[in-house]
């Protein structure tokens, strides 16, 4: 299940941070998605970090929204 939300909800234009391991806590790298390449990797800008400017590809488990690092942090507060 989350897998498939994960992969449904990745679109073009979208701000992602990468995780420090697979299902992990969120760094604060980030960049946005500008493609996708077969079912479970995506190519990223990166907008910070050494590589800020760069197109990266990564899997789909090193990255997570902007929108769900806000809610990791709200539940790490509570």
């Amino acid at each position: 299940f989350v897998l498939i939300v994960i992969y449904q909800g990745r679109i073009t234009g979208q701000i992602v941070f990468l995780r420090d391991y697979p299902y992990g806590k969120p760094l604060n790298l980030f960049g946005k998605v500008v493609g996708y390449i077969g079912i479970d990797r995506y190519n990223i800008v990166m907008m910070n970090g050494l590589q800020e400017g760069s197109v990266v590809s990564y899997k789909e488990w090193r990255l997570i929204s902007e929108r769900d690092t806000e809610c990791f942090h709200k539940h790490r507060k509570n």
